[in-house]
């Protein structure tokens, strides 16, 4: 998350959160979104058996 949304100085969380909360697609598919303000440990580093497990698929879409 930048510390700008909207080319304005984000101070407050809840217009994006709200951005967020409001986006549909053309296809229905709706989004929900809350802010979580917990706090989390940082700079957590992830070990190799835990990296073992995270199956990543490239989606054509997405290009390379």
């Amino acid at each position: 998350m930048s510390l700008n949304w909207r080319t304005q100085p984000l101070e407050r969380f809840d217009p994006v959160v709200q951005d967020i909360a409001h986006t549909t697609t053309v296809t229905d598919l709706t989004v929900k979104a809350v802010l979580d303000d917990r706090t989390y440990e940082t700079r957590r580093k992830a070990s190799k058996a835990d990296l073992a497990k995270v199956t990543i698929e490239r989606n054509a879409f997405q290009g390379n």
